[in-house]
């Protein structure tokens, strides 16, 4: 990794003014943004505005309780993977209707 930055010095300093340089700036137009986490609440909303059958809704659940019994991986980059905030994600957003 060494030698890489020194054939080029540039890659060192790569993130100084990343977001100035390469950050998305497109202006969100959303019909529904929902609320951030995943929780049952946000699996009955999802549900409800596609208009899901009774089953389907009852295997989200089902599903969602599965992904929350379950703990974080012990193995690879686990730094990596428990610095995921789950409950700071938009797991459900509709983007403005006919356009696109």
């Amino acid at each position: 990794m060494a030698d890489l930055l020194n054939r080029n010095p540039g890659v060192a300093d790569i993130g100084d003014d990343y977001e100035s340089k390469y950050g998305f700036h497109d202006p969100e137009d959303l019909l529904l943004k929902g609320s951030k986490g995943l929780s049952h609440d946000v699996v009955e909303m999802i549900s409800r505005l596609k208009k899901e059958p009774e089953w389907m809704r009852t295997y989200r659940h089902e599903a969602l309780n599965i992904f929350l019994s379950k703990p974080m991986p012990k193995w690879g980059d686990t730094a990596l993977l428990n610095s995921i905030d789950f409950d700071d994600i938009y797991y459900y957003i509709r983007p403005e209707e006919n356009k696109g």
